[in-house]
């Protein structure tokens, strides 16, 4: 069967979470209107910016195929995870894209990740629920090069997506992914004990569905001090800033117990719906605390649920 042609390809629509990004968002907004693939719905979620954040996306209207703004000013909860939460709720396409106010989306970033989710779809069914994700250019804050690649330069390995993995950490980041339709039903909302809204509907992609990594850098990831979630930097003095934690505890401590928070809410939610051996290993990491000291290092070994760097993994063995 041939694939699609350009003017064949269905909707997709793209969330946009904003907060106070008035100096970046034209930028962003821009790289929206210069992509390959024009057949893009655009739904903005403003958390209470009081700068002109709002202008500024009001100032598009008539440019996009279709732009809505939603006003969250007045929501119980905010932050990124909760903004496109509420976001993904107002989607409608058969395939939803999350953006971050501040970065630039390269040309052929959604036909790119269109076309590897269709010939996933072509494969699997549409019923899979699938998620594509893509590398990304770290830039500084006037998009001026950091790192050509950020899994290279994180020593991010996008194949590792079992539920193991995805149990302890976040290979996806959000900016770059692709979900269906299906996984978007899954999904739902994103409760408040997960990490990133990110990580858990990766979580659930991985637990039912299908993760799968295109090896493109389709988006300028600009850090500038403000990022929620950013690229770190790799380096001696980054490493050793990392086994400072390792050795002082408290950061990698938190960061295990949220992973362990996400794991309960993600078997409370799912637990019935996993098969045997995926609901015992969830359930069995939620518990972990439970344990006797040795045994949680045993298990977390022997079942694999190990982080990818190894001072990560080690601070992570040692404080769990």
């Amino acid at each position: 069967m041939a694939s699609p042609t350009h003017t064949d390809l269905p909707d997709v629509d793209v969330l946009v979470a904003t907060y106070n990004g008035e100096q970046y968002l034209p930028d962003l907004l821009d790289s929206l209107l210069r992509q390959s693939h024009d057949r893009i719905n655009v739904i903005v979620g403003d958390d209470g910016s009081t700068d002109g954040t709002r202008q500024v996306v009001e100032r598009y209207r008539g440019r996009f195929r279709s732009l809505e703004i939603h006003d969250f000013s007045a929501a119980v909860e905010h932050g990124a995870r909760a903004n496109f939460s509420r976001l993904m709720a107002k989607a409608s396409a058969s395939y939803v894209m999350f953006c971050d106010q501040d970065d630039v989306w390269l040309p052929e970033k959604v036909e790119l990740t269109l076309r590897a989710m269709l010939s996933l779809e072509a494969s699997h069914g549409r019923d899979r629920p699938t998620l594509v994700h893509t590398d990304l250019r770290v830039v500084d804050r006037d998009l001026k090069p950091l790192a050509d690649s950020m899994w290279h330069s994180q020593q991010i390995r996008p194949e590792r997506v079992s539920l193991q993995k995805m149990l302890v950490e976040n290979s996806v980041t959000g900016c770059t992914a692709m979900i269906n339709r299906s996984l978007l039903a899954l999904v739902g909302t994103v409760p408040d004990r997960a990490i990133m809204h990110d990580w858990w509907i990766a979580l659930a992609a991985a637990c039912f569905g299908a993760v799968a990594h295109l090896d493109e850098r389709t988006i300028l990831y600009r850090q500038h001090g403000g990022n929620s979630i950013g690229a770190k930097r790799w380096s001696f003095s980054a490493v050793y800033a990392q086994l400072v934690d390792v050795l002082a505890g408290e950061a990698a401590v938190r960061s295990v117990e949220k992973t362990i928070a996400q794991a309960a809410a993600f078997h409370a939610l799912y637990g019935d719906r996993m098969r045997p051996e995926q609901r015992s290993l969830v359930k069995a990491y939620a518990e972990i605390r439970t344990m006797p000291s040795l045994s949680r290092k045993a298990f977390l070994i022997r079942s694999g649920l190990i982080k990818s760097k190894w001072q990560k993994s080690l601070g992570q063995i040692l404080v769990t």
